[in-house]
């Protein structure tokens, strides 16, 4: 059983924020949030993830590990949003977030990274009205991307040779260690166009619009499930996101 037993304890969060919005000309406004919060007795199966022991072997996850209080957590964090809404021309914002959030294993008393945590993001959206039934928009979001959630580490290379890495600066070949989420999957980037049309049909509205997901075709990765082999390098881990992709629609409005 991975239920734990009755002797296990609710989990506990306070969460603190604040924020400043200013009104600024042409329709414009900054709006400033910093926020912390603390976690405690957080949910947990340390015995469920394969990792390296400190002496070099490995131990293999174990799929019934019982949940345990064994994490204790605290987060920090600030999100700057500027952004326009107007009733014709140019409207949208332009969003940056930077948080931590880190995990003790109140066992071990080792720390490491929320499987969670993405200590950058980038939004930019804009929206111009061409006229009152035409609109282009445009989004463009960016992250730091989140850890690759395991115990993993760059596999280290003979000495005297160089590392070897990926398009991307990603080590091409993953071991198991002994310390967790201490990799990253590579930076997520996306582009996504849209323009729409309006018409105004047997008393209903109806718009037709046209948009491009992703239309660099930038490859971005997500974690998945892995496997390893006895010395304990990783095979997989890491998934294909969506790639350029092209839709077209209606909207009718009765």
């Amino acid at each position: 059983m991975r239920a734990g037993g009755a002797s296990l304890l609710p989990e506990v969060a306070r969460h603190v924020d604040v924020s400043v919005a200013q009104k600024l000309p042409l329709d414009a406004s900054l709006q400033v949030t910093v926020f912390a919060r603390s976690e405690r007795d957080v949910l947990w199966t340390p015995e469920a993830e394969p990792r390296r022991l400190s002496g070099g072997g490995l131990r293999l996850g174990r799929g019934d590990a019982p949940w345990i209080n064994g994490l204790d957590g605290d987060a920090r964090g600030v999100e700057l949003v500027f952004r326009r809404d107007a009733p014709a021309g140019l409207s949208g914002w332009a969003a940056y977030a930077h948080n931590r959030l880190e995990y003790t294993d109140v066992t071990t008393g080792a720390r490491f990274p929320s499987d969670v945590e993405q200590r950058h993001a980038v939004s930019l959206f804009g929206h111009y009205r061409v006229s009152n039934r035409s609109t282009v928009g445009a989004k463009f979001r960016y992250g730091s991307n989140y850890p690759r959630v395991g115990y993993f580490a760059a596999q280290e290379p003979p000495p005297g040779t160089p590392r070897l890495l990926g398009d991307s600066g990603v080590p091409l070949f993953i071991v198991l260690s002994d310390s967790r989420n201490g990799l990253r999957l590579p930076a997520y980037a996306r582009l996504d166009l849209r323009a729409d049309r309006a018409f105004v049909w047997g008393g209903r509205r109806l718009t037709l619009f046209v948009e491009v997901a992703n239309v660099l075709n930038r490859r971005n990765v997500r974690n998945v499930p892995y496997g390893f082999d006895r010395t304990g390098r990783v095979f997989g881990g890491t998934d294909s996101m969506l790639p350029v992709l092209p839709s077209a629609g209606f909207v009718v409005d009765f």
